[in-house]
Formats: C-alpha cells, sequence, structure tokens
C-alpha cells in the first residue's frame, strides 16, 4: 500500500514561492555556484539557488525581517513540486544554513594577497549585493542615466557594552598603541566583559558583532538625532529625466558598511557596481553627506568617471571668494563676473519648513545672476582635472562695453556690466583647475530653477527609505540577527529585494512571476485569429466509447393502429 502523502497545514503560497524563484532566475546565480563549489572535499548538500530562494521567501513572507531559523521552518512548509521545482532533495539544517552565509562571508571578506599584497576578495561584496537587489526589476525599468544616492541606517542587534564605562577612555588608549600589533594576532570573539575594544580599522567596538560601529542618524518621525551602533545601507535609485513622470522608487544599487565609515568612498563603490551591471551612470544626485566631504575623495572622483553631481550647498559653502583673475568671483563654487549686483550674492538658502510662496521667490533671486556666470566650454580633462569656461559676453547674455558686438544686443533684456575703461574677461576662456572650488561646482547654477528641479529628483531615495522601513518593510533593530559586515549584508540585500517585489505588485501592478505580456506582433497574430501554431489533429475517438450495437433486429411495428381486444370463451356464440 503506497505511503500517504504528507499534507501541511501552512504550506507556502504559490504566488510567494514563484516571485522567489523567478527575482533568482539570474545568470549570477549560475556564476555564484561556480565560485563558491570547492573542486575538493565533499560537496554542498544544498545549491546556492535553493539557499537564496529559501531565505528569500522568508523576507517576502514577513516584510523587513528576515532570519535563519525561520528560513529553515520555510524549507520544511515546502510542498513536494515547490521543493523539486528548485532543488530541494533533503532536509535544510539550521547549520547548514548559517554555514552556508557564513562560507559566502569570508568568500566576500577582502584580504591581503601573502605573495602580491594585493588586496582583494574571491567574491566581490558590492557586486553581489547590487545583483541581489536589482534582479526582480525587469529591464525596460533599469535603464536609467541619473541615480540618487542616499544612506539608511541598520542598528546592530547586540547590544552595546561599556559605552558609559569609566575605563573606556584607558582601553582606547592602551588599544591606540597597539592598534599595529593587533592585526598580527588572530581575532578572538569578544565577549561583553571584554568590551569596549580598539577594532582593527582604529575604531571603538562597542558589541559582540566585531563590524559594527557607532554612527550618527538624523532625527526623523518626531524622534531627535542621535548616535547608534549598526551599520550604513547606501542605496541607489534610478530617477526619471526631466520633465518626466515620477514612478515609484526602486533600490538598484546597494553598498553595506558599518556606521560612521567614509560616506564618499561608499558612493563611488556604489556607482561602479552599476557600473559593472551596464549601467552609463552619467548624474548623480547626492545630500552633504558626500558632497560635503573632500574634493579629493567625491567630486574629482566624479570628475575622472565623466559624471556631474547636482548637490545642495552648506551654509559655509555659499561664499563669494575672489575670482582666479582680476574682474572675476567665485560665488556659491561658481565663476562669475564681478558685475555681479551685491544683493544677489547671497540672497539665503532653503530652509526647512520654508513656504512654497518664500521658495518660489528665493529661485527668482537665483535666476537673476544667471546672466553674469561663466558657461561650460567643452568637456573636462579627466586627467588634469580641468575645466574650460567661456565669459557671458560670449555667450550673449550680458552686454559689455569692451563688446561691441554684444551691445547691439536688446538692453530690455539683457544686463550691460560697468566694465567700460577697465579690463575684464566678460569676452575671454577660463581653464579652472581641481583646486578652484571643484567641491561647490555643478552645471546648474545653485539655487535656480533648473537646479531645483533637478536637485527635488533626490527624493525618490527618500521615498526607497520609506518603503524600506515603513510602508512595503519594517527594517529596524532585529529583523537581522547575524554578526558581521558580508553576513548581515548579505541578509540586507534579500529584505531589499523583497521591497522591490512588493514595490513592483502594488505601485507597478506588475507580477514578476507572472508570464511576461504579448509582444505587438504576438497582438496582433492573436488578433487576426492565428496563434502561429498548427492546429491539432481530429483524433478517433476510443473503441467502445461510442453508442452499443443492438444484438437483435428491431421489434416489428405494426401496420394497423386501431386497438384489438383479444377474444375469450365468454364473447363466442
Amino acid at each position: 500500500m503506497p505511503r500517504k502523502q504528507r499534507v501541511l497545514a501552512d504550506s507556502v503560497a504559490n504566488e510567494t514561492f514563484n516571485r522567489a524563484v523567478t527575482a533568482l532566475d539570474q545568470p549570477f546565480v549560475e556564476d555564484l555556484q561556480q565560485q563558491m563549489t570547492a573542486s575538493t572535499r565533499r560537496p554542498r548538500a544544498h545549491t546556492w539557488r535553493t539557499l537564496l530562494t529559501v531565505l528569500l521567501i522568508d523576507a517576502l513572507e514577513r516584510p523587513g525581517e528576515l532570519l535563519c531559523t525561520r528560513a529553515c521552518h520555510v524549507a520544511e512548509r515546502l510542498t513536494a513540486s515547490q521543493r523539486a521545482r528548485i532543488g530541494l532533495t533533503g532536509r535544510l539544517t539550521y547549520r547548514q544554513l548559517t554555514g552556508a552565509v557564513e562560507a559566502l562571508g569570508r568568500a566576500a571578506t577582502e584580504t591581503a594577497d601573502p605573495s602580491t599584497g594585493e588586496v582583494g576578495s574571491k567574491v566581490s561584496l558590492s557586486d553581489l549585493l547590487t545583483n541581489i537587489v536589482r534582479a526582480p526589476i525587469p529591464d525596460d525599468l533599469l535603464s536609467h542615466t541619473t541615480v540618487a544616492i542616499d544612506a539608511t541606517d541598520l542598528e546592530t542587534y547586540y547590544s552595546p557594552h561599556g559605552r558609559t564605562n569609566a575605563r573606556a577612555g584607558n582601553r582606547a588608549a592602551q588599544g591606540a598603541a597597539t592598534a599595529e600589533d593587533q592585526s598580527l594576532v588572530p581575532p578572538r570573539r569578544q565577549r561583553g566583559s571584554d568590551l569596549p575594544v580598539l577594532g582593527a580599522d582604529g575604531r571603538m567596538q562597542y558589541t559582540v558583532d566585531p563590524d559594527a560601529r557607532e554612527g550618527y542618524r538624523a532625527g526623523k518621525n518626531l524622534k531627535p538625532k542621535e548616535t547608534f551602533i549598526g551599520f550604513n545601507l547606501h542605496i541607489a535609485v534610478g530617477v526619471p529625466p526631466e520633465g518626466k513622470r515620477a514612478q515609484a522608487a526602486l533600490a538598484q544599487g546597494l553598498v553595506f558598511c558599518p556606521a560612521g565609515a567614509d560616506s564618499d568612498r561608499a558612493g563611488l563603490q556604489v556607482i561602479d557596481a552599476l557600473t559593472r551591471q551596464g549601467d552609463a551612470v552619467d548624474r548623480v544626485c547626492v545630500d552633504r553627506g558626500y558632497s560635503y566631504r573632500l574634493a579629493a575623495g567625491w567630486a574629482r572622483e566624479l570628475q575622472r568617471r565623466g559624471i556631474d553631481q547636482t548637490i545642495d550647498l552648506h551654509a559655509t559653502q555659499r561664499t563669494t571668494h575672489p575670482g582666479p583673475v582680476p574682474g572675476t568671483i567665485f560665488v556659491d563654487g561658481h565663476l562669475f563676473i564681478d558685475s555681479l549686483p551685491r544683493d544677489l550674492r547671497d540672497p539665503g538658502g532653503f530652509p526647512l519648513m520654508q513656504s512654497a510662496e518664500e521658495r518660489l521667490q528665493r529661485i527668482a533671486a537665483y535666476d537673476a545672476r544667471v546672466p553674469y556666470a561663466f558657461s561650460k566650454l567643452g568637456q573636462p580633462n579627466r586627467t588634469r582635472g580641468t575645466q574650460r569656461y567661456r565669459g557671458p559676453a560670449v555667450t550673449g547674455k550680458v552686454r559689455c562695453p569692451n563688446n561691441p558686438a554684444s551691445m547691439r544686443r536688446d538692453p530690455a533684456t539683457r544686463p550691460t556690466t560697468n566694465c567700460a575703461g577697465r579690463e575684464c574677461y566678460c569676452s575671454r576662456t577660463i581653464t579652472l583647475g581641481p583646486g578652484d572650488y571643484l567641491r561647490e561646482r555643478q552645471d546648474h547654477l545653485y539655487g535656480t530653477t533648473k537646479w531645483a528641479k533637478d536637485y527635488g529628483r533626490r527624493n525618490h531615495v527618500e521615498s526607497l527609505n520609506a518603503s524600506l522601513k515603513i510602508h512595503h518593510g519594517g527594517l529596524r533593530r532585529g529583523s537581522i540577527r547575524v554578526q558581521t559586515l558580508q553576513r548581515t549584508g548579505l541578509l540586507a540585500a534579500l529584505v531589499l529585494a523583497a521591497t522591490n517585489i512588493r514595490v513592483l505588485a502594488e505601485a507597478y501592478a506588475r507580477d514578476i512571476s507572472a508570464p511576461a505580456p504579448a509582444s505587438a506582433s504576438e497582438q496582433q497574430s492573436q488578433a487576426a485569429g492565428g496563434t502561429g501554431r498548427r492546429p491539432c489533429r481530429t483524433r478517433t475517438p476510443k473503441r467502445g466509447t461510442g453508442p452499443h450495437r443492438a444484438k437483435g433486429p428491431p421489434p416489428r411495428t405494426p401496420t394497423d393502429t386501431t386497438d384489438w381486444v383479444p377474444a375469450t370463451k365468454a364473447h363466442k356464440r
């Protein structure tokens, strides 16, 4: 007698399962399988596609959370057909799952080659996280040349120790003296009584997680600004071109780093990861967390990559300085002629809670100084970091007495400079180098209408942060309960991928598990009545399914319709 099939009381929904399988049907999963498959020893019991699928299913079932213990329960709740589809042949234990995550974390850890001294890793962490995050997104939603980048916090699950300990200062001083010696000693697992200690990166370690660090987060949702211990997720979001309709934000890149780490370095890693995926990024919209860094670490690196930036300026950056030649000045990082009126040199910034009317008036004041600005001439020299600019009289924006051709323009629409009787550069070309306020320079003049429209697109990444933590997810402390940067980043990428799947389903009405819509040619063929397939042949009915043949002749039908009564003895005379 065959064994009775087990009936699952709470099986995994087919919709959730299909979404996870479709999202991970990507070439990078096959590459990961080849890179992480050893040529010696016993092979791994489960493939990486199986393990990643089980983890993603758990992230889809509980928005914003991903726990390894619950992922093992997901494997037990799969039906027989679902297990066969992802290749799950045996039982998935907690040790197998956590061991696989730990092995992938070790492969993504950067180490120095003892022979060459080159620092690298078997698996690029930034590329792996970016591949996971953008895996559910269809190809037609990935073609963006402008991206917005921002960082959001993830507090570690493990409690801090010794932040208020009086001996913390002594330990920090002792650790600083032996920071170089600690790099030669193999790390051991720290206990709560041993903390805080000085980490390998020279920063204090307050938790048992060796990579969690102290960082700063701004106040949101009626919470004050504060410090926290954990990590930062640097997320890149594609934004539509100027003038196009806004769409729901989807994460396209991710770099995971300790809290308080260099944001400019993380932002460049996100851009490089997108470039390796084939995205032609030519503009970024970032806040002051990136643009306020040193010019050599952010603005100069963007210039080398041929990328322009649209940024907000700090109050200390909105200043006026002398220009490189007489008759020119730097205002808010851009080059102007000194004929710029005094009242237009500092119209003010854009504070929070500013009314729409005040904002429009402020933008109009910034637009009034556009005619006095120098304009770009050609492409920059990426090697030298130089850029040529030409004066406003050549471009026809002002009337200069030293340029007779410009004086023939309408004085009602072109301001006239005060350059009469002195040398000026209104009609000349000036070359600026990387030391000429490159950090504050941008294509669109700060505060103008073009700048406001361009910088306003940065809100897409803020919208994604809200989706990740509130609307379509609940990423918070305790959502991920593993240690080290690599393992936490891997699970965070799966949570972010699950958020993308929900945004696609709710905002775009696109279920990635559903079949792709028919092309235009297929729709025309269906409308014409043709399917492009050969019609099915008429099948002969099986024997015994038709009407049965009679065994004898049919009964005889009388020719007369009169009803006769049979004769009896009583009727005889």
